[in-house]
């Protein structure tokens, strides 16, 4: 697992962040939403929160749904289909609505969220499936993913991935 390089401190990349409301310890986020981290192996991080009622799990892939934000949503053929663009990115931990965590938008991710069979070096596309990417186009109903090049054929919906400032890109 790499580690930031910068010179900012208590960054982890597989910790959620909950804001506490009653207590002192952590009364706000630890870092501001948008921040980018980068790591010793080339890989980019990106600092985002959880939307309200959403979820996601470690190694899904993830959609920024606002930009401003910075509010995330597990990538599905629903939050991708039309909306060309929309920053990328697998998330390094689980979390609940309104959780702080880093998505990773750049460089190797060893377990990624494919589908099981897709195929090396080929598109990709959304899915109904919350979370994954799939090798198959859902003839009007996904949008590709660009940016994402698996490396071997998925087994058990987890493939190794080269993440390259991934994006939805166009409806399928």
């Amino acid at each position: 697992m790499a580690f930031q390089t910068l010179s900012n401190e208590g960054i982890n990349l597989t910790t959620t962040y909950t804001i506490s409301t009653s207590s002192p310890e952590l009364p706000g986020p630890p870092f501001k939403l948008g921040m980018r981290c980068f790591g010793t192996d080339g890989g980019e991080w990106l600092f985002v929160k959880v939307a309200t009622s959403k979820t996601c799990v470690a190694g899904d892939f993830v959609v920024v749904t606002s930009h401003s934000a910075w509010t995330i949503d597990q990538l599905t053929s629903t939050t991708g289909k039309g909306a060309l663009g929309s920053r990328v990115g697998v998330a390094m931990a689980t979390a609940t609505a309104g959780v702080y965590l880093w998505i990773q938008v750049s460089g190797y991710v060893a377990t990624a969220n494919c589908a099981t069979s897709s195929l090396a070096f080929v598109a990709l596309h959304t899915t109904a499936t919350v979370g994954r990417i799939d090798d198959t186009a859902g003839g009007g109903t996904s949008a590709t993913v660009a940016g994402v090049v698996q490396l071997a054929t998925s087994a058990a919906n987890v493939a190794a991935c080269i993440l390259n400032n991934c994006a939805v890109g166009v409806d399928d």
